[in-house]
């Protein structure tokens, strides 16, 4: 048989008919079959370093509290006392004719919310057959858990979502307290402050009552000569002083 010549330099082809799949054993293997050892250590080596990676990465996000939201800031508030003590409220109470303030508080704490509630009344009768009524909502709000900033935005930042005595109210922004107040303005004066993850509102009203039999006495248009909404519009810089003093007592822990 005559076969054909080698050329000089001419390598003899591989035989890729044999099984490339198999134990070392067996012959007929082609070409690159030795190299599943080292296919298997790279694979290996990959795998061990998306491992380690991962794990480096966990520390990270450990260590920066990512997927943790951080507690919301009380600047120290507390309710370590009664926040409706008459000496806190003097100086609104001060600026009321007649007896002090009176209420008793509703306090409720938890894990994530103290809350407060001081519902107080001062009376006092003008010698004419009238009495008049001051009415006093104190209401204090201390998140733990959550910051109430987007609520409080919401509750007290748009006035055409809420009516009170059938009169929107005009509300304003009051600066100088807090990281955000807001004025209201209507038949009662209210002032509420958000300072970090702590809410504190105060609002005043009061009414006119005839304490006399029969009809009430009326002005030369036929209007009752006291109209029954007083207006307290003169007591809203009491309001935040008054604010200013109890965040003040109960930031510092001040015991009554």
């Amino acid at each position: 048989m005559i076969t054909e010549p080698e050329m000089p330099g001419e390598e003899p082809a591989w035989d890729l008919t044999g099984d490339v799949i198999g134990d070392d054993d067996h012959p007929g293997r082609g070409p690159g079959w030795w190299h599943r050892p080292e296919s298997r250590r790279v694979g290996a080596a990959l795998v061990a370093g998306a491992v380690l990676a991962s794990a480096v990465w966990a520390l990270v996000l450990r260590g920066t509290h990512y997927g943790h939201d951080a507690a919301p800031d009380l600047h120290g508030y507390r309710l370590g006392y009664d926040p409706c003590a008459s000496a806190t409220l003097e100086p609104l109470a001060r600026h009321l004719p007649g007896s002090s303030l009176t209420g008793v508080p509703q306090i409720r704490t938890g894990p994530a919310l103290d809350h407060a509630t001081c519902d107080m009344h001062a009376s006092v009768t003008n010698g004419d057959g009238w009495l008049t009524d001051y009415h006093v909502v104190l209401t204090i709000d201390l998140h733990k858990k959550t910051d109430p900033r987007a609520e409080f935005t919401n509750a007290y930042g748009y006035p055409d979502s809420y009516v009170v005595h059938a009169a929107t109210p005009v509300v304003t922004r009051y600066r100088g307290l807090g990281d955000l107040a807001y004025l209201s303005a209507g038949a009662d004066q209210s002032l509420s402050v958000l300072h970090g993850s702590a809410v504190f509102t105060l609002t005043v009203g009061a009414t006119n009552t005839w304490l006399k039999q029969g009809t009430p006495p009326t002005d030369s248009h036929g209007d009752p000569a006291r109209p029954p909404m007083v207006d307290t519009s003169a007591l809203r810089p009491a309001l935040a002083q008054t604010l200013t003093r109890l965040m003040h007592a109960l930031s510092h822990g001040r015991e009554r």
